[in-house]
């Protein structure tokens, strides 16, 4: 099994700097609905689900969940509230017919 994880468009994304001694977040709000971890280049992968964090000064909490993300090709971390996010569920023949219905 595996699950896709898909962000409505408005959602806020919380993306993790760190700097020697020095933590912070950027907020980027994306403009349409996106794959978050689907066929890409980031090969993005889902690390953990909580209810809230702290990052530098930044708290990210939401009742429903928060999603932390990782990109395995730079190692960037993110955080997505769940309130924005919807799951698909594939097993391994809906992720071939998947493979062959995206576009390259």
């Amino acid at each position: 099994m595996f699950n896709i994880y898909y962000a409505k468009k408005g959602t806020e994304f919380y993306f993790l700097n760190k700097l020697e001694d020095d933590i912070w977040v950027n907020v980027l709000e994306i403009d349409k609905d996106v794959e978050i971890n689907g066929n890409s280049e980031a090969n993005v992968i889902l690390l953990y689900k909580t209810y809230s964090l702290i990052w530098g000064s930044e708290l990210i909490a939401s009742n429903i969940g928060v999603f932390v993300f990782t990109s395995l090709m730079n190692n960037n971390m993110f955080a997505v509230k769940a309130d924005n996010i919807t799951k698909k569920q594939f097993d391994d023949k809906n992720i071939q017919n998947k493979k062959r219905t995206s576009p390259e």
